[in-house]
């Protein structure tokens, strides 16, 4: 079953769950992403910045299945339209043994078969999937800067910059394009979040070190981001 508008099938804000709820503003989605719990929530700040994710969007549809007589209802946590055309269905846990009660068991298969009838991946993610303490930091500064504004001789700036030396350092990218370095560096994150360009992530925190590169385009054809 679809939600009837563009936003996810259910409401999962209510004011009343002993987990932690937000409702997440996404530049790259242009839209408000509801998140339940603290994985599900790093999740979506990973999938604002990555730039292999081009868009995803929380409690797409349900699905129903009936099993020795018993109704199950099932929403996927999320789905993702990835840069090379596909589309995965995300369910996130905290740990991989979360996977294994048997209410998630049920939770994943539902997941795996709602996949296989749409002909589109599914995957299983648990916080370290999204990396370790310092990439998941790295992953929050950098969207903390995702709604400043990049005027489009700043972004054309960067663009032929990294298409004459292929890949930077962060510092020298942000001192091209604005007098303060602190103003370049958010707009370089900006930069990011738009699928512009790609900071390295990994290792340690990002500085005016950090090395950064340019974002291949997307295909011609994209599919829909709706199943």
């Amino acid at each position: 079953m679809r939600p009837t508008g563009p936003g996810p099938i259910r409401q999962i804000i209510t004011g009343n769950k002993v987990v932690v709820t937000t409702n997440y503003p996404s530049k790259k989605n242009r839209c408000a992403h509801p998140t339940e719990a603290a994985t599900e929530g790093a999740g979506t700040r990973h999938d604002e910045v990555m730039t292999h994710i081009v868009r995803s969007k929380p409690q797409p549809f349900r699905t129903e299945a009936i099993i020795d007589g018993v109704l199950f209802r099932r929403i996927p946590d999320r789905l993702r339209l990835m840069a090379n055309g596909s589309r995965t269905i995300v369910e996130f846990k905290r740990e991989w043994r979360d996977f294994e009660r048997e209410s998630a068991q049920i939770q994943s298969m539902l997941d795996q078969a709602a996949a296989d009838e749409l002909g589109i991946g599914y995957e299983k993610v648990t916080l370290a999937c999204l990396g370790g303490a310092t990439r998941r930091a790295n992953i929050d500064r950098v969207q903390l800067y995702r709604f400043v504004p990049v005027s489009l001789r700043q972004e054309m700036t960067v663009v032929r910059l990294l298409e004459k030396h292929g890949q930077m350092a962060l510092g020298k990218l942000a001192d091209a394009i604005d007098a303060d370095h602190r103003n370049g560096f958010a707009k370089i994150c900006a930069l990011m979040v738009r699928r512009v360009v790609a900071i390295d992530l990994d290792g340690r925190k990002i500085d005016r070190d950090s090395s950064v590169r340019s974002v291949p385009p997307l295909p011609a054809v994209m599919p829909s981001l709706n199943v």
